[in-house]
């Protein structure tokens, strides 16, 4: 890993897709004073009724519909549609071209993968591996 002063360079991205091992990270360079604003690619909506929190990669051609939160440390890859009042807990992994149903929650640290459709209402477990 490179030696990276904080007061010189305060904000990293971690691009590192397992979140388990992107928790980890995050927890340790938080603790040194780095920073971690979200990466929403341009290709990308975002409903302006949505929260997105800190350390967020969104990549091109996802949507984030009205009352959805996208919470610390998640990762949405490309073309992922996340419909309205869905919660992405912290250090989720959403595989690409993967849709989620309205009023659905991804626990913590899941991980959904590519081109799965997650039905509304649907709960995911913390940590779990959906395939």
């Amino acid at each position: 890993m490179l030696n990276i002063d904080p007061d010189q360079c305060p904000n990293i991205v971690i691009g590192v897709g397992d979140p388990n091992t992107r928790k980890k990270m995050y927890e340790e360079k938080i603790k040194l004073g780095f920073q971690f604003p979200s990466i929403i690619h341009t290709n990308t909506i975002v409903s302006s009724h949505s929260t997105i929190e800190d350390a967020v990669i969104i990549g091109p051609y996802s949507t984030v519909l009205s009352g959805s939160t996208v919470k610390k440390g998640a990762c949405l890859l490309s073309c992922v549609n996340i419909n309205h009042d869905i919660v992405v807990n912290k250090f989720s992994l959403v595989g690409a071209n993967v849709s989620i149903g309205n009023n659905s929650i991804l626990g913590e640290g899941c991980h959904i993968t590519m081109g799965k459709i997650i039905k509304p209402n649907s709960s995911i477990d913390a940590g779990l591996y959906y395939e």
